[in-house]
């Protein structure tokens, strides 16, 4: 599963899952890392990038 706020990281949930092959689980909310705009948790394991397509390829790795 992936934790991600689409508030701060600025990603469509829509585009995310379109861009990981919809069918993953996303969860759309606070992760409590405000101030991280492009960070997401996939599982465990916190993320984080400096562009929105490094996210996306290294939530596509993880």
């Amino acid at each position: 599963m992936i934790k991600i706020c689409s508030m701060c990281s600025g990603i469509s949930i829509d585009e995310l899952k379109a861009r990981l092959g919809g069918e993953v689980e996303i969860e759309d909310g606070c992760i409590y890392e405000c101030g991280s705009e492009l960070t997401a948790y996939k599982g465990e394991e916190l993320i984080t990038a400096d562009s929105e397509d490094e996210l996306i390829e290294s939530l596509k790795k993880a």
